[in-house]
């Protein structure tokens, strides 16, 4: 699991745990989905407390519980699909006494009362997310799939690769090496990234020490859309008729739509995320309704 930055557990089941507990101490993040989230507390004994593995269909509405999280910033919450599939099971995680753990959001339930939905904690050089939906129920449907992007992206935000002169060295007593270390962040969105040096030796006394390394890296969004000219046909007057703009972030940061508009009252737009993670996509509908018998040239 190695080449893999992000770990999505879908419910129950826990396949080959000691080589997932590896890949997160090595740096990578789990992600769990309903069921999946009783792991890291009943059976890895990472996150204290105890849970109810029952699950129980009622979530009411959204709190978010860190505002300043990117989590919190980045998912559109007021237009997630609370209380329908796949936003309406949940497992009781309400006996989470873990200081270390972070609830960033939690739901009103109907059965649970507040509930914790999203919960962060950071294991060894990696990050556990407990996700208290059942999102493989149908994760495209309204914006769960801009959600799920978002939980990847975060993810992935947390790992980054280094690159060393050489991997194994021997040095003469009372003597010394420089080993240069290079960071390549092309590409590499953006975000604080931890990749702690581990240096294994025959030394008796310190056979392995670590060196943390903390890298913070600094995006720039990047906006593509097509098509860039848009031609709509004949219309009569009092009709309507659309079509789609395609808006996507090809940068390494969060892109924010703070406004679409147009400059004539005859063109309307509609679109549904105001945030979009690198290599996400959306569409924008722009609809043409005229309001005289003429030739309409706009732009948006």
């Amino acid at each position: 699991m190695q080449e893999y930055d992000v770990l999505m557990n879908i419910r129950s089941d826990n396949y080959n745990q000691s080589d997932v507990l590896a890949f997160i101490r090595e740096g990578g993040t789990w992600i769990g989905e309903l069921n999946s989230n009783v792991y890291p507390i009943e059976n890895w004994n990472i996150i204290s407390g105890t849970v109810v593995n029952s699950t129980d269909c009622g979530s009411q509405s959204v709190h978010i519980q860190e505002p300043s999280h990117f989590l919190a910033q980045t998912i559109d919450w007021n237009n997630i699909p609370v209380g329908s599939h796949p936003c309406e099971c949940m497992i009781d995680l309400r006996n989470i006494n873990d200081p270390g753990a972070n609830n960033i959001v939690s739901v009103m339930h109907s059965s649970f009362g507040e509930n914790p939905l999203l919960v962060e904690k950071a294991y060894v050089n990696g990050m556990i997310l407990l996700f208290n939906w059942d999102y493989r129920d149908n994760p495209s449907y309204g914006n769960v799939e801009n959600m799920l992007h978002q939980l990847v992206f975060y993810g992935h935000r947390n790992k980054i690769d280094l690159d060393f002169t050489s991997s194994n060295a021997t040095i003469p007593a009372m003597s010394q090496q420089q080993i240069s270390l290079t960071i390549d962040t092309v590409n590499t969105y953006d975000g604080t990234y931890y990749a702690p040096i581990i240096i294994h030796s025959n030394d008796p006394v310190t056979s392995s020490l670590e060196i943390p390394l903390t890298i913070t890296v600094t995006g720039i969004p990047d906006m593509a859309i097509t098509p860039v000219n848009m031609e709509f046909a004949d219309e009569f007057v009092g009709y309507s008729a659309s079509q789609n703009i395609q808006i996507k972030n090809t940068g390494t940061d969060v892109l924010t739509i703070e406004n679409i508009i147009t400059d004539l009252d005859v063109y309307s737009v509609e679109y549904a995320y105001s945030q979009m993670a690198p290599a996400t996509h959306q569409l924008i509908t722009v609809t043409f309704e005229p309001l005289a018998e003429q030739a309409y040239t706009g732009h948006v």
